[in-house]
């Protein structure tokens, strides 16, 4: 039986989809190209666990330095640290050797533009300059009959805030030839995007490199030192305007007169050097480690091996009822603890702070979970753990006994109490005063308390508040409706939002 060896790709918080993707894609193909038996996975920096036993694990430069702490609290063998020396440029260049663009014949008449929120010290009004010249731009494109694709490279705390940028910069147009394309989070998804365009307008250094390593023409602005030297670099001096500068001009003549595709051996040496030099330590490291005995019990790499990834497609409406037990809801994906009839999927909720959930990033809509959060000893890596998978917007409905109940004590397995304000603590705004290191962040949409018909159909708003206050089993039950918000918002008091609580008479 062949061993293989297992490696963790330590992918950055803070990067895009897209950039993961593509460091994915990199480092599979010089591990082919190295002959080695390796499977990789993508773990983020944050969800890094002692428990997870794998053979290696590589990072690049500057995020070893940034995490340091981190790496060094797992106690990380120095032989299986596989630190990637080349800059994030570098790497990600090497997409051109991933991946090659046909040179298209000129006429298809089709520009890209990159619309994302401009993270750089530059004033309101020079930020209005420059999408105010792109709006002019690409109105005289349409008018010309070429067609418009919009899209963003959104690292995961900006997705919802840059889809709301470009959703808004397309419907100023009102015209079918210009689109949105959502979820540009695969190198495969970029390629289809830019393959027949003319042109790629730019807004963001990520896009500038991969159109460079893949011979896309585009043009950019000089939103700081690093737009310069990029293009100073590699003799791209032409296609770079200051702010200042730039204009509806400027930008309509580099479109006219651009080639299908452009050529820059500087950049196909660099690609090539990059790419060997990478391969090389990544060989050179592996071939020596040999693979490791893995220690962790069944119940602790359940979630992970014995569901694998849940595959969902994202595109889908995606629900998932947590802690279904013995009767599952129809339409839903079921997730339990004990692997009962129904049940698709076996995780344990009260460990998502060492082992994360079977699902990727950004793929539920829906979530539900009733009389399952009080059983739950350590609920805020639950909910930051829900936030990860949950989609911008997702909503999670929780049914719980009200912590002034005798129901919430009386059973033995619950060891959580619940409040009117308790679920505030899973948002960002309720931790002004400590930082406790929670990265979820809900807002409370809702709270819902049901209480009995007949003792409080005639008592005012005032007078049920006041007995909710003052004595026990005053609420039967409890359900609360929570948003996901990313990205996740400021830890500020002034951030709150104020109480939306509805109360629901019911015969007993």
């Amino acid at each position: 039986m062949m061993n293989y060896l297992k490696i963790a790709n330590i992918i950055s918080n803070s990067e895009s989809m897209l950039i993961n993707d593509i460091s994915r894609q990199i480092l599979k193909k010089c591990i082919l190209d190295c002959k080695l038996n390796a499977v990789v996975e993508d773990v983020k920096v944050y969800n890094l666990d002692s428990n997870y036993d794998y053979d290696a694990y590589i990072i690049k430069k500057e995020d070893s330095i940034k995490y340091s702490y981190l790496i060094d609290a797992l106690e990380i063998e120095e032989n299986r640290l596989i630190v990637l020396e080349d800059s994030k440029e570098n790497i990600l260049l090497n997409v051109g050797k991933l991946y090659r663009l046909e040179n298209q014949m000129k006429g298809k008449k089709i520009v890209v533009a990159n619309i994302q929120k401009i993270n750089y010290d530059i004033t309101k009004e020079k930020f209005d300059w420059v999408y105010e010249q792109l709006e002019i731009s690409l109105q005289i494109l349409l008018n010309k009959g070429y067609k418009i694709k919009i899209f963003s490279i959104s690292k995961e705390e900006e997705s919802i805030e840059n889809k709301k940028l470009c959703e808004d910069f397309v419907y100023k147009f009102q015209n079918k030839n210009i689109q949105y394309y959502r979820d540009v989070q695969s190198v495969v998804k970029y390629i289809d995007v830019i393959r027949d365009a003319e042109m790629s307008i730019n807004l963001s250094m990520d896009a500038n490199i991969l159109c460079a390593a893949l011979g896309k023409p585009f043009i950019t602005i000089n939103l700081d030192r690093s737009y310069t030297n990029f293009c100073k670099k590699f003799g791209l001096n032409d296609v770079i305007y200051n702010i200042d500068e730039i204009n509806v001009g400027k930008i309509t003549n580099k479109i006219f007169s651009s080639k299908s595709m452009f050529e820059c051996q500087q950049i196909e040496k660099l690609i090539n050097l990059s790419y060997e030099k990478n391969t090389k330590v990544i060989e050179e490291k592996l071939k020596v480690i040999k693979v490791k005995e893995k220690t962790k019990s069944i119940r602790s790499i359940r979630n992970i091996s014995n569901n694998k990834i849940y595959k969902l497609n994202k595109n889908s409406i995606n629900k998932l009822e947590l802690g279904c037990g013995k009767n599952p809801m129809p339409g839903w994906i079921h997730l339990d603890y004990m692997n009962l009839s129904g049940v698709d999927v076996v995780a344990n909720l009260d460990t998502c702070d060492k082992v994360p959930l079977p699902f990727e990033d950004n793929t539920i809509d829906e979530f539900f979970g009733s009389h399952v959060i009080e059983h739950i000893s350590k609920p805020l890596p639950m909910m930051e753990e829900l936030h990860r998978i949950a989609k911008p917007g997702a909503i999670a409905v929780f049914r719980c006994p009200y912590g002034s109940s005798d129901d919430a004590f009386e059973n033995p397995t619950h060891v959580r109490q619940y409040f009117l304000h308790s679920y505030g603590y899973f948002s960002q705004p309720y931790y002004w005063r400590e930082d406790y290191g929670y990265k979820g962040d809900w807002k409370v949409n809702k709270v819902t308390l049901f209480l009995s018909k007949k003792r409080y159909q005639y008592k005012s708003k005032e007078e049920i508040f006041f007995e909710i206050n003052s004595y026990r089993n005053v609420v039967l039950e409890m359900m609360v409706e929570l948003i996901a918000l990313k990205p996740i918002r400021e830890q500020k008091k002034e951030l709150q939002t104020p109480d939306n609580i509805e109360f629901v008479l019911v015969d007993m």
